[in-house]
């Protein structure tokens, strides 16, 4: 299954940081300020307007999950939280579903918390397997990534049931790929 990925131009400053976060050095005349001068972005104004196409079944959803509580539990970590900690996740991309299937709330989605969870999640650093059993899949990546990881591997994911069975199938098989593929040769 193809992988799409995106290349963007970073800027000097974001260059050096990701240099120095894997212990690179980068030329610091060209992409950090003299400590004495300030940074100012030249860009114009800081707000823009958009038009853009809205997820308009989005928060349908997030009531769908929360049922009106003010709390709910991160169906990965099975920490209570508060909503605004909570994210309506999907379990495969929204982009891969079709209008009826977005439509059927309790078959495409899951609470996962905005601790970390959901983003572990939506990269394939943690999946949930046949039994409902979250699996880490950081391998020999981040070791931030995969202590959280490996603390709730193994955990279960009540989000699991016969009806999203199948999306989570499909979410392993992708996470596995995506882990597979990043991997260094051996």
């Amino acid at each position: 299954m193809p992988v799409r990925k995106f290349l963007s131009e970073l800027n000097p400053g974001d260059a050096a940081l990701l240099l120095s976060l894997i212990g690179a050095e980068a030329d610091r005349s060209e992409t950090q300020a003299e400590p004495d001068q300030d940074r100012v972005w030249s860009g114009g104004t800081t707000s823009a307007l958009r038009e853009k196409l809205a997820r308009s079944e989005q928060a349908a959803l997030r009531g769908h999950l929360l049922a009106g509580a003010t709390h709910g539990t991160c169906n990965l970590c099975g920490r209570d939280l508060p909503s605004e900690l909570l994210v309506a996740a999907h379990i495969v991309p929204r982009h891969r579903l079709t209008d009826d299937e977005r439509r059927e709330l309790s078959r495409i989605a899951m609470l996962a918390c905005a601790l970390g969870c959901d983003a572990l999640f939506e990269h394939g650093y943690i999946a949930v397997d046949t039994t409902g059993t979250v699996r880490d899949f950081t391998g020999s990546g981040s070791l931030d990534a995969s202590v959280h990881a490996k603390d709730i591997a193994g955990q279960r994911c009540d989000a699991h049931t016969p009806a999203t069975a199948g999306r989570f199938a499909e979410h392993y098989a992708q996470a596995q790929y995506r882990r597979q593929e990043s991997s260094p040769p051996r």
